[in-house]
């Protein structure tokens, strides 16, 4: 197993990879749209898709590995998707790491939210390397991005978090982290793309 994860590491395209990642985020993609069932309820029907931030990146994330599956490509899926998993992955676990250290109390589910967050940040990270995004490319993802910041925190339709205490390092580091990505994908415009898929 351990030989297997380093292959894959050295090339994650390879086809029981790409499956094992979508089995995982497939159920990890409903279980985060029935995290936010409450919120969704609260919140008027046309603003719902831009309140889960999380399960909606990992969707976009598996519709990519589905593509990948029967042999297609869609670049700014697949830019958006690496994005949003690798900036709400880190997002979701500075939250959640901020209120423990605050004081709140540890459960198994906050447990199990930082764990995905983070393999949902590392999954992402894997991929990324590989892209060579085009200007086009960049600023949809971008868009989105920035799109999604200004709806949740200009229009107050963030992820409920656990403190009121918590909006300005909330705003902070979603703002950062689409700083970040926009500043990253442009040093990887300018590196060879290096795309490939494994049997």
């Amino acid at each position: 197993m351990r030989k297997k994860l380093v292959s894959a590491l050295r090339d994650p395209f390879q086809s029981w990879f790409v499956q094992l990642l979508l089995v995982i985020n497939l159920p990890g993609a409903l279980l985060g749209y029935l995290w936010y069932v409450r919120q969704l309820q609260e919140t008027p029907f046309i603003y719902w898709p831009v309140v889960p931030d999380s399960p909606l990146s990992a969707t976009f994330f598996s519709l990519t590995l589905l593509f990948w599956w029967f042999g297609k490509r869609v670049p700014v899926l697949e830019l958006i998707a690496f994005c949003s998993v690798i900036k709400y992955g880190i997002w979701a676990g500075v939250i959640i790491l901020s209120y423990w250290f605050s004081g709140g109390s540890q459960s198994y589910m906050e447990w199990l939210l930082l764990i995905s967050h983070i393999g949902m940040a590392l999954e992402g990270f894997i991929y990324l390397r590989y892209m060579r995004p085009g200007y086009s490319e960049i600023g949809l993802t971008v868009a989105w991005l920035a799109f999604n910041d200004l709806m949740d925190y200009g229009f107050g339709l963030h992820p409920y978090l656990f403190t009121a205490g918590q909006l300005p390092l909330a705003l902070l580091s979603a703002v950062a982290l689409t700083g970040l990505l926009a500043a990253y994908l442009g040093l990887l415009s300018s590196r060879k793309m290096v795309f490939k898929r494994s049997s």
